[in-house]
């Protein structure tokens, strides 16, 4: 097994580790760049519906471990070379893993805004998002929409 695979197991048993019985499936997505990072896991309920851990019941050991893995990942081949900065790491009740990746750069991310730039917003998101108007023109203004 290759050290990117071991890493992807050791995500999706953190994962199943904290999966509610309730859930068809958890993920757990984030942002990694140099000086701050973001990440929390969320999962959908039997009826279809986004949930969160609520705020006595937050998984912090698992986000610092999510953290320590997916920052040992992008040091690794082919990431290595230009490292992902937004991630998402899905499993299913059937025990599926996938991990999507997005390279964003710092200046067109906001807190809270995962797999998505800034500049790709409509001006109804941006205020969905509580982005403000001007950095969001900023970001378009540089990297176009």
């Amino acid at each position: 097994m290759t050290d990117d695979q071991k890493i992807y197991q050791h995500i999706g048993k953190a994962l199943w580790s904290i999966m509610p019985e309730n859930a068809s499936s958890i993920y757990c997505i984030g942002m990694i760049y140099p000086d701050t990072y973001q990440i929390g896991p969320e999962w959908i309920d039997s009826n279809g519906l986004v949930q969160c851990f609520d705020f006595d019941n937050y998984p912090n050991e698992f986000c610092d471990k999510i953290y320590c893995l997916t920052q040992k990942l992008q040091r690794l081949p082919p990431f290595d070379r230009e490292p992902w900065t937004h991630f998402k790491a899905t499993l299913t009740e059937a025990g599926k893993f996938k991990m999507d990746f997005a390279y964003i750069p710092e200046d067109d991310s906001w807190s809270g805004l995962f797999m998505k730039r800034v500049s790709e917003l409509s001006l109804e998101e941006v205020e969905e998002k509580y982005i403000p108007e001007e950095e969001w023109k900023k970001c378009v203004d540089k990297y176009g929409s």
